[in-house]
């Protein structure tokens, strides 16, 4: 899925958002790649207690907290897009026509140093607990001001009403920015939320065994991360084809 964002088409002009959602997905595999392997291998006191699984253990939980800075860079470059298309789509329409609220736009910079720092915090020790779930747990709270953002982003923007003029580029991004991918956006966002209180319910009040549990829990990652990466594939094929229509109607 990373590597379909990364090579969606459409040029310059959705290059950015391609490439924030690909490095979102990646953070994710790396994610679970690391801390797959030190749950299949680490299964004693005594080898948790080695650097290998630290190491281990910090690119596990050290992507989780770098994948809020992506998403954060993913809402921003959103943001950034939908603001000049609208912009340029009202100069060429004869219509004032209701784009709805225009979230501001993050400064990259900021996203880039909330990724770093909570990550060399997390290098650093600053989210160890004694059971090392728990880490994840702790990391995965941190997306969440990246997460308000995106879907704020997406919530306020009017994607849904086209000028009623001939201005094709607006239709082309509402007809790609469907209700259908808008839903699927939120869903997959906000589909992290619930897991932080799952996994103590799920261990504390039912049988299952912890590789039951947290099969459960990797299913429901697996579900939000795929919507999650198919929404911002398709914002960035909308953004692309919207200016290449934009681009066509100045020539002609």
């Amino acid at each position: 899925l990373a590597y379909k964002c990364l090579y969606a088409g459409g040029g310059p002009s959705s290059k950015q958002l391609r490439l924030r959602s690909a490095g979102l997905l990646s953070m994710y595999m790396i994610s679970v790649l690391a801390g797959g392997y030190s749950h299949q291998n680490f299964t004693t006191m005594e080898s948790k207690n080695t650097w290998t699984f630290r190491f281990l253990w910090t690119v596990c939980v050290g992507t989780v907290t770098a994948a809020g800075g992506f998403m954060g860079l993913c809402g921003s470059e959103v943001a950034r897009v939908s603001a000049l298309l609208a912009q340029q789509q009202q100069q060429d329409s004869n219509n004032h026509h209701n784009h709805g609220i225009l979230v501001p736009v993050i400064p990259d910079s900021f996203w880039i140093a909330f990724g770093v720092i909570l990550s060399a915090f997390c290098a650093y020790g600053g989210i160890s607990y004694q059971r090392p779930a728990c880490d994840i747990f702790i990391a995965g709270t941190t997306q969440f001001p990246s997460t308000v953002y995106i879907m704020v982003i997406v919530a306020l923007r009017n994607w849904n009403h086209p000028p009623q003029t001939n201005n094709s580029a607006a239709k082309t991004t509402t007809k790609m920015v469907s209700m259908t991918n808008q839903v699927m956006c939120h869903v997959g966002f906000i589909l992290n939320a619930p897991l932080l209180p799952m996994y103590p319910l799920l261990v504390q009040y039912t049988d299952w065994s912890l590789a039951s549990v947290n099969t459960l829990l990797h299913s429901w990652l697996l579900v939000a991360w795929s919507m999650q990466g198919m929404s911002l594939r398709n914002f960035s094929m909308a953004f692309a084809s919207a200016t290449k229509t934009l681009k066509k109607e100045h020539v002609s």
